[in-house]
């Protein structure tokens, strides 16, 4: 048990330490961006991906020396390595979108290019793929398939987290909970030791990274930080062998990418279209009246009348909870059936 409190404490006191760093760092350098849903539109620092990368790494490095103190075995070891190459590449990505914007199709191109570590596993038999697992049903057999999808397996997930993370606290928060119910669907189904660990290193980056990203945020997470986080969700699924439990825990995201992707017609940068609420005098929020904003999960919760921002993330986290709910009734129907 040691191991499993050393990957989740030791990130989460590294992101703790750093995110106080990254902020002054950033704020000395003027990487600030302004709060669009507040009155005052305060500048606030905003490439936090900076200090979500550096609570993993650490969370790597206490796996590597669990490893020679024979606490995780090599091959447990080469996955959750295989997990950092695809949370690495994606971080760089992102960061090269925060300081020089991309265009929405070349950003995600690029985060397709997440998924060549996870091929490399797979030729080398690091990782099985071709198997996933549903409720009921069983394993399925979709081996050739399966290669055509894997390169969605990671730009699918990254994207929907980056576009989901509208609000304060939102994405740290949502992936919190996501991580948590895979977790737990890990312990339940059983042999995902590198499932564990990996969802172990996250968690306890993310749950410290909420603490100053919650509302009202002191650091914005940028694409560095959305990215790699969505990213990381989908490697974990495919190494994991949880990809149907990862799916269902990411459904509000999912949800929220299709209606933008579907009324704004393509891909394109957030940047480029209009936004969809508007924040007025008394800081309530309220949703676009105009036809050409996109639609969003958070329009359609305001399709109701005007809430805080503080309401908006609070009817997010709910959705995510139920999302996750279902994901863990899932993985105990998997494990009956």
């Amino acid at each position: 048990m040691i191991d499993l409190a050393v990957l989740f404490a030791v990130p989460l006191i590294v992101t703790l330490v750093s995110t106080r760093y990254v902020i002054d760092f950033l704020k000395k350098r003027k990487l600030v961006a302004p709060d669009a849903h507040k009155p005052d539109k305060p500048l606030v620092p905003r490439i936090g991906g900076i200090a979500i990368f550096t609570g993993v790494t650490s969370g790597i490095l206490v796996a590597m020396l669990l490893f020679h103190a024979k606490l995780i075995d090599w091959q447990t070891l080469l996955r959750i390595l295989v997990f950092y190459s695809v949370f690495s590449l994606t971080a760089l990505i992102g960061l090269i979108d925060d300081l020089k914007v991309l265009r929405a199709k070349v950003k995600t191109g690029l985060t397709i290019l997440g998924v060549v570590p996870l091929l490399v596993a797979a030729y080398l038999n690091i990782i099985t793929i071709g198997r996933p697992e549903l409720p009921i049903i069983g394993r399925l057999r979709m081996t050739l398939i399966y290669w055509f999808l894997l390169p969605l397996a990671v730009a699918a997930p990254a994207n929907a987290v980056n576009m989901l993370e509208i609000m304060n606290g939102i994405m740290p928060a949502t992936c919190s909970i996501a991580l948590t119910a895979t977790l737990v669907s890990a312990l339940i189904l059983g042999g995902r030791v590198e499932a564990v660990y990996i969802s172990l290193i996250l968690l306890g980056t993310l749950v410290a990274y909420y603490h100053y990203n919650k509302y009202p945020a002191r650091i914005f997470s940028g694409d560095m930080g959305s990215l790699s986080v969505g990213a990381a969700l989908g490697a974990l699924a495919v190494i994991g062998r949880l990809e149907f439990i990862v799916m269902v825990t990411l459904f509000p995201h999912i949800m929220n990418a299709f209606y933008v992707i579907s009324s704004v017609r393509g891909l394109k940068e957030r940047r480029e279209i209009l936004r969809p609420t508007v924040v007025k005098e008394n800081g309530l929020i309220e949703a676009s009246l105009n036809p050409q904003a996109p639609l969003t999960l958070a329009r359609l919760i305001l399709a109701k009348g005007p809430l805080t921002e503080k309401q908006i993330v609070d009817a997010v986290i709910l959705l995510e909870i139920a999302a996750s709910t279902l994901a863990v009734c899932s993985a105990i129907l998997m494990k009956i059936y």
